[in-house]
C-alpha cells in the first residue's frame, strides 16, 4: 500500500521509456496513435504531449507499465488496463489492430455470463447451436446482434448494447474449456475422451489439445464450434471436405471401451459388461452412469480410456484399471 506503480529499483537499468514509444500503435478502439518524440497523435488530429515521472512515460491519466516492441500496457489510477498494439505488427498478429477486421475475433471466447461462444469465418456459434453473423460497422465497430464492440484486445473484447455492456475473455489453456469434456466418436468412427486438458483416443494415440491466439488445434484440425453434442473441426481453414464432426457418446453402454475384465491399481478384480461393473473379491455389482459427460462409478470419473487401461479421478485421488 503506498507504493508507486512501477518504481524502480537502483538495480533496474530498464525502464519503459518515451523513446520506446516511438512509431504507430492501436488501441483497442482500432484509433491510430502516431508517437514523435513526446508527442502522440490520435488518428491525426488531436495531439497530445507525453510526460515522465518516476521513471514512467504518462498520458492524459494513463502509465505506461510495460513497453514490449510490439505492445504497450497503461493503467489508469483506479486499475483499468489499456493495451496499446504496433501497427506494424498487422501482417503478423492475426489482423490486429484494426479493430472493425472480424477475423481478430476468431477462435474460443467466455463470455461474462461464462457461456462459450466460438468466432469462425465471420459467425458466432454458442453452445445452444444457435449461430449469428458478425458485421464490420463503417465507424470501426464489430456488430453482433445488436450489440457494438468498444474495445478489442487480443485477451478481451468489450461489447454495449441499449445502455449494457458485456465482455468476453480469452480462455487461459485447454483444460479450462470445460465444455469439452466428454467420450465422442468423430465422423471416422473412432471415440476418444477428453478431460483435464488432454485428449485420449480408443484404441492407442494421444494427440496434443493446443491453445492459440484463441484457437484450438488438434492434430492440424481446428475447433470451428462447440454445442452441447457436437464439436466441428476445419483443417487449413477452408474446404468443406477437410471439416469433421464429433458427437458426444451420451450412454455408457455406447463406450465400447470400457468393456472387458479389468485389474484396479488397488487390487481388485472386475468386468464390465454394458453399463454394469462386476466385482469378484469381495463381490459387488455396481451401474455405471454418467456424470458431467465422462462415465462415473459412485464417486470416481473416468478421465482417461485407452484400449489397454483406463484412468479414474476422485476429489484429488487416482486409480488406474489394466486389461486383466
Amino acid at each position: 500500500p503506498g507504493a508507486r506503480v512501477g518504481r524502480a529499483s537502483p538495480r533496474k537499468a530498464a525502464m519503459p521509456s518515451v523513446g520506446a514509444l516511438a512509431g504507430k500503435w492501436r488501441d483497442g478502439n482500432g484509433v491510430l496513435c502516431s508517437v514523435a518524440g513526446d508527442l502522440v497523435t490520435f488518428d491525426g488530429k488531436d495531439v497530445q504531449h507525453i510526460t515522465v515521472s518516476d521513471g514512467l512515460p504518462r498520458l492524459r491519466g494513463w502509465i505506461a507499465t510495460s513497453v514490449t516492441p510490439t505492445r504497450v500496457e497503461w493503467r489508469a489510477q483506479g486499475g483499468t488496463k489499456m493495451e496499446w498494439i504496433k501497427e506494424a505488427s498487422v501482417a503478423s498478429n492475426g489482423g490486429y489492430p484494426q479493430a472493425n477486421d472480424i477475423k481478430v475475433l476468431e477462435g474460443l471466447w467466455q463470455n461474462s455470463q461464462g457461456r462459450l461462444c466460438a468466432v469462425w469465418q465471420g459467425n458466432c456459434t454458442c453452445t445452444t447451436g444457435a449461430s449469428s453473423p458478425l458485421t464490420s460497422q463503417a465507424g470501426g465497430a464489430i456488430e453482433l446482434n445488436g450489440w457494438k464492440t468498444t474495445s478489442v484486445t487480443p485477451t478481451e473484447v468489450k461489447w454495449e448494447r441499449s445502455g449494457q455492456s458485456m465482455s468476453w475473455s480469452r480462455f487461459a489453456s485447454p483444460k479450462d474449456v470445460t465444455e469439452l469434456v466428454g467420450v465422442w466418436r468423430n465422423t471416422d468412427g473412432l471415440v476418444c475422451t477428453l478431460a483435464e486438458g488432454r485428449c485420449n483416443f480408443i484404441p492407442k494415440g494421444s494427440p496434443v489439445l493446443a491453445l492459440k491466439d484463441g484457437i484450438l488445434s488438434l492434430n492440424g484440425w481446428s475447433v470451428t464450434a462447440i454445442t452441447e453434442k457436437k464439436v466441428s473441426w476445419m483443417k487449413s481453414g477452408q474446404s468443406t471436405k477437410n471439416s469433421m464432426e464429433w458427437e458426444r457418446i451420451e450412454q455408457v453402454d455406447d463406450i465400447e471401451g470400457l468393456r472387458g475384465s479389468w485389474s484396479t491399481s488397488d487390487g481388485l478384480q472386475c468386468d464390465v459388461e454394458g453399463a454394469v461393473c462386476s466385482f469378484r473379491e469381495p463381490a459387488n455389482t455396481i451401474r455405471l452412469t454418467m456424470k458431467d459427460g465422462l462415465p462415473a462409478l459412485n464417486s470416481w470419473r473416468a478421465v482417461a480410456i485407452r484400449g489397454q487401461s483406463i484412468s479414474w479421478r476422485k476429489v484429488g485421488k487416482e486409480l488406474e484399471w489394466k486389461r486383466a
